[in-house]
Formats: structure tokens, sequence, C-alpha cells
């Protein structure tokens, strides 16, 4: 398959911002004020993906959101647990150009924003990443095991894709929806960050990056353990070998 070219303007006006979420309350109703700031007139919708074990805090805080952008859509994941099924809907349901991938604790820098829609409109690129490791960007409060697992991923599955990016596993991302769309996803959890730039880079699509800074959770306990982590080797290899899931799995998700 050949990337996807000239689907969308270089200046996209159609961004659907999509937002999964589990119990954040304050940081979500500030990451949506920031993004509405921050994004303007290219805002078209924000989708939020609850949990269904998401508490009422929660759901108020997605009623104070639909308050400051009142084209906010908030659903419940048809498929749970895990941040990648809430990804995966949101892909699928979105309505805009151009799709913005984020977590909702606080740990992503949401003035990263304008840096990412820029270099899509600099680049006609496909997939922007967030990149924790390129120059300008860095992390904050990251456990070290953590860290070293992390750096270690990139520079082996850098060789692997052989590929410039510095960031191949962070979850946030700004791509066009027709790329996004059309990629094969199976993720559960956070290992859809990983996924989605690799599946990008195997198809062929253009990737570029930004530099971002991770800043350590606002918002409560990582929902993302140690262990999982350890998956991200086995779902790399499996993706540059071609072996992805049964087809009838990936239309189950």
């Amino acid at each position: 398959m050949v990337p996807f070219e000239h689907l969308v303007s270089p200046t996209p006006r159609q961004l659907s911002a999509i937002l999964p979420v589990f119990s954040e309350t304050a940081t979500l109703v500030e990451l949506v004020r920031d993004l509405v700031r921050l994004a303007g007139p290219d805002l078209f919708e924000i989708r939020i993906v609850t949990s269904p074990n998401s508490p009422p805090e929660t759901l108020a805080a997605c009623r104070q959101a639909q308050a400051l952008f009142p084209n906010t859509n908030v659903s419940v994941q048809r498929r749970s647990p895990g941040v990648g099924f809430a990804y995966r809907q949101g892909i699928e349901d979105a309505a805009g150009d151009v799709l913005l991938l984020m977590d909702t604790d606080g740990e992503f820098d949401v003035d990263t924003v304008p840096l990412l829609l820029e270099k899509l409109r600099e680049t006609n690129a496909d997939l922007v990443v967030g990149a924790r490791f390129a120059k300008g960007g860095g992390v904050e409060g990251y456990p070290p095991v953590k860290y070293f697992l992390n750096r270690a991923y990139q520079l082996l599955f850098g060789v692997l894709y052989r590929t410039r990016i510095h960031d191949l596993t962070f979850g946030y991302k700004l791509g066009k929806a027709a790329a996004l769309k059309s990629l094969p996803l199976t993720a559960q959890f956070q290992e859809i960050g990983c996924e989605v730039t690799l599946r990008a880079l195997k198809t062929g699509f253009r990737v570029e990056e930004v530099p971002t800074v991770w800043r350590s959770s606002k918002a409560g306990a990582s929902t993302n353990p140690l262990r999982r982590n350890l998956k991200y080797a086995s779902l790399a290899w499996s993706i540059l070998r071609g072996k992805d899931a049964p087809k009838a799995m990936i239309a189950a998700g």
C-alpha cells in the first residue's frame, strides 16, 4: 500500500480531538479549555470516550467540557477495559479530516498541539508524532526502569524499522483520518501508541515528529504497569513480519 497524499488541505480545518477518559476530572476540563484556545478554528469536534467504570465525578467533568465546547461528543467504550479500545473507537467514529490522539491525565503537554498542526501543514505528512527523545523534548518524573526500557525500545525499533523518528512508542500524535482509519489496529492497552506509529511506518506512510515533554501524571497512579510495556517488543516484531491479528479479531475491535 502506498502513502495517502493530498487527502486533506495542508491547512486542516476539521480537527477531531480523541480523548480517552477513565477517572480524570479537573485535568479533563483544563485540557478542553486549552484545546479550544490553542487549536482555534481548526477544532471541529472533541470526542471523549469514557470507560464503563468511570465515576460520576468524571461524567460531571464531561458535562463541563461540553459547556466549554458544544461540539463535544461523549461516548462510552463499546469494548472494555483498555485505553487502546477507547482510541480505536474514537478513530473509527471521528468525523474530522485530521485526528489528534492524546491522554487526559495531564501527562501530555497541550502546548505541543500547535506544533503538531504546523508540522502537518508544512510537510503534508500522514502522521506527526510527539517525540520525548528528540532534541527539545524530555521527560519529567519518569520511573527509572520504564525510562531505560523506553530508551532501549527507541534504539531497537529505530533499527528494525529503519527510521529517524526518535519516539516510536508515545501515544501523542496527529494524523490524517484516512490514514489512521486504514490501519488494522488491535491494541487493547497503552501499546496503541506504539502500534499506530509502527503500522504507519510499515505501511509506508510519511511520518514526521515534533519535540514534546512528558510530565508525571497529575491525576493519580499510572494505568500502564511495567508488565504491559514488555509487550511492545513482541508487537513491534509481529507488525514488522506482517503477523497481524486475524481479520475477524480486527473487525470485532
